[in-house]
């Protein structure tokens, strides 16, 4: 068997159907260098066109690969620090680095995946806030974030009688030694705090919200970006599904993709990936070059 396949190879390189003999040796023959894992239907489907390559030969074994990955590897990639990292570097506008394609033009970054990049990011977002609330609350800590809205909306009032209002009602229900959902600040910023309630200013929660905000940021928030929920939702994001409380509206993929998308039963998150980390631009300098192009 081995012999036939050397002779079949050999028959068929050397003319126009040369890349064929090439990538069936490299990943599919019993003596390949780089072997995938294929079963034996695939192997036998892809040989048999070895002497009469048509384009559509490798479609039976690149369609299991696509799903090996889309399954195994794909899924440990998206929740991987090699991932998040690339992703900070994009959103931070690192020159040369993912996104950036020579042109000067930068893919647009996905609303749940900024989050990653700074909590603040996460909280100028309404939709983000909804989510960390939910991570937060999961965690028996909603009254951090329920604290630091109160105080953002607090800080929008301009009528003083709403204003007296508002700020008894916060300081009672997160710092007041009675409170129903106390916040862990320390006895300064109550001190701060309670020393305005006869005369309530814009800012007199500053110096106790500053404490929580650095409480999330440098606790919870962490373990946000790397919980369960934060991953889902971000795979949610990169699948075209809405977020909770965001437009039902979804960009349109390539007519390409969508043509590939359908042919291989692929997720529009891979291929979303596949095309952002340079996979179209490998094909171009790998057509140049004259190297095969999977």
């Amino acid at each position: 068997m081995t012999m036939r396949i050397k002779f079949e190879s050999a028959a068929c390189c050397g003319g126009r159907n040369n890349q064929a003999c090439v990538i069936y040796g490299r990943f599919l023959s019993p003596t390949a260098d780089d072997p995938v894992n294929v079963d034996d239907v695939a192997r036998s489907h892809t040989r048999m066109f070895l002497d009469n390559p048509t384009v559509d030969m490798f479609d039976v074994a690149q369609k299991q690969i696509h799903q090996l990955m889309r399954r195994d590897s794909y899924v440990r990639f998206v929740k991987s620090d090699l991932y998040k990292n690339k992703l900070m570097e994009e959103m931070e506008d690192k020159p040369g680095q993912t996104g950036d394609q020579g042109d000067g033009l930068k893919e647009p970054v996905g609303r749940v995946a900024s989050w990653a990049v700074h909590v603040d990011k996460l909280l100028q977002d309404p939709v983000g806030v909804e989510v960390f609330s939910e991570f937060l609350k999961k965690e028996f800590s909603e009254e951090n974030i329920l604290f630091w809205k109160a105080c953002e909306q607090y800080r929008q009032l301009t009528d003083d009688s709403e204003r007296n209002a508002q700020a008894g009602v916060i300081y009672g229900r997160f710092l007041s030694p009675t409170s129903d959902d106390p916040v862990n600040v320390d006895g300064a910023a109550r001190s701060h705090t309670r020393t305005f309630l006869d005369n309530p200013t814009v800012d007199m929660f500053d110096v106790a919200q500053k404490q929580i905000y650095q409480l999330m940021r440098r606790d919870s928030y962490v373990r946000f970006v790397k919980s369960d929920l934060y991953k889902n939702k971000l795979m949610e994001e990169m699948e075209g599904k809405p977020l909770q409380g965001q437009m039902q509206d979804k960009l349109p993929e390539g007519k390409r993709e969508e043509k590939r998308g359908r042919k291989y039963g692929a997720s529009s998150g891979i291929l979303t990936l596949l095309k952002r980390f340079g996979l179209k631009d490998a094909r171009k300098r790998s057509k140049k070059k004259g190297g095969v192009q999977p």
